[in-house]
């Protein structure tokens, strides 16, 4: 799943460096100074006694609805839901089309009926998200980093282990707090991101009602907890077990390190990418991928590249993958690893650059206004500042010059995000292009 759509960046240190930047400094650092704080230990602490069902929590039923609004036929669509008497004793059913799960835990026993073969990772995510919000918690042992508190205030914490400069997707993760005591605002590690909202009341909690995730186009999924109730008597039928469930037909998954994962290739295939039209020609791509129990690839995520571009090809090479089945104590498992692509191309058409009188024709109520206000800059000194926009006609970024102070970029007054941007039509398609906006002091 996409992480990035969601991710709330509100680090403590970067708090500081953002202030100073943006010519705030004096007031912002002075409010971070004296604002609350606790160590980050004590804030998971604390959020999973505020926020979470199964920490400390009351026997409750619960179901969680899940949809991607925007796209009817979505395969991201299915329910969840759980009968919680304690951690050793609790029921889950999930169901989606393709997939339906029921699962029975009792002390050392468990019982699991599956329909299908595969359990998709973006359902376990919203699973997790009730059972086991913060179940990277563990990587934050020790970690005094601190938390700030507040009714209006987002805080996050981070660890990023670097192996030769490179990240180590197996320890990074990223967990964000809000309010005053705290509660979860969002959570992120390779395998899993979630973000939680519309907290209210139950029993002696303050829960999450919403839970959203993001698809690889940046379009919402969003879990509705439509049921959340105390569990009032324990019926010892949900949790009876009839036939307990050998550990070989139980669906497991198991994630795994790129290294790990490149040893189980049943074959590397020769990919011929595709040309781009800008940034690098060579370089790598990093998929998010989840293998079934015979080592086929059944789902691929984007997660970086050198060159976003080619990230939709690089999650098509990866469906086509197969892995030999990964075993765990000699039973296969699903397997869950950053898969690594090596990519090698040319140049091909470059991306189409409106500037000048030309902006007009296809961006209005940006504010541009192409001569700055007296003094800011010596006279003639020039910058611009880059939007990109897509097929569709929406702005997917900007790009600021970097030597020029924040506050005269901010006096220019462009409002990318009150843009409305004309498709821009290449051999009768809309194609993906650039505006440069650039300024020039009078």
């Amino acid at each position: 799943m996409k992480r990035a759509a969601g991710l709330v960046v509100a680090l403590f240190t970067s708090l500081i460096a953002v202030a100073s930047a943006f010519g705030q400094s004096a007031e912002l650092q002075r409010w971070i100074s004296s604002a609350p704080k606790i160590p980050a230990d004590e804030a998971i602490r604390r959020a999973l006694q505020t926020s979470s069902l199964t920490v400390d929590g009351s026997p409750f039923h619960a179901i969680l609805d899940i949809s991607e609004p925007e796209d009817k036929n979505s395969p991201y669509q299915g329910s969840i839901e759980i009968f919680w008497a304690n951690s050793l004793k609790y029921r889950t059913v999930l169901r989606t089309k393709s997939f339906q799960q029921t699962r029975v835990v009792n002390g050392k026993e468990i019982e699991e009926t599956d329909s299908g073969d595969f359990y998709p990772a973006w359902l376990r995510n919203y699973l997790r998200a009730l059972m086991d919000p913060l179940s990277m918690a563990t990587l934050f042992e020790g970690n005094n980093a601190p938390v700030m508190l507040g009714a209006h205030v987002s805080s996050c914490i981070r660890r990023d282990d670097r192996l030769g400069g490179i990240t180590n997707l197996m320890t990074w993760a990223e967990i964000c707090f809000q309010g005053t005591e705290p509660s979860i605002k969002s959570v992120d590690d390779f395998t899993y991101f979630m973000e939680f909202g519309d907290y209210r009341p139950f029993e002696k909690k303050v829960v999450a009602r919403s839970y959203t995730n993001y698809t690889d186009d940046n379009q919402k999924i969003i879990g509705k907890l439509t049921k959340l109730e105390a569990l009032p008597v324990n019926d010892e039928s949900l949790f009876e077990i009839k036939n307990p469930t050998p550990l070989s037909q139980q669906i497991k998954t198991q994630f795994v390190s790129s290294k790990e994962g490149e040893t189980l290739l049943t074959s590397s295939p020769k990919i011929t990418w595709p040309p781009v039209r800008e940034g690098k020609t060579k370089g790598n791509i990093v998929v998010h991928v989840i293998a079934d129990r015979t080592g086929q690839v059944r789902e691929a995520y984007k997660y970086n590249s050198d060159n976003p571009s080619l990230e939709d090809f690089g999650v098509e090479q990866a469906l086509q993958l197969k892995f030999m089945p990964l075993l765990i104590n000699g039973e296969p498992v699903q397997m869950e690893t950053p898969l690594v692509l090596h990519f090698s191309t040319k140049i091909g058409v470059p991306l189409p650059i409106i500037t000048g009188n030309d902006i007009e024709k296809y961006a209005t109520g940006c504010g541009y206004n192409p001569t700055l206000p007296k003094g800011l800059l010596p006279s003639g000194t020039t910058f611009k500042i880059r939007v990109s926009v897509n097929e569709k006609g929406e702005d997917t970024g900007e790009i600021f010059p970097s030597n020029i102070p924040w506050n005269v970029i901010q006096m220019a007054q462009l409002k990318p995000m009150d843009c409305k941007f004309k498709p821009y039509i290449v051999d009768g398609k809309p194609s993906y292009h650039h505006i440069d906006f650039t300024f020039t002091a009078p």
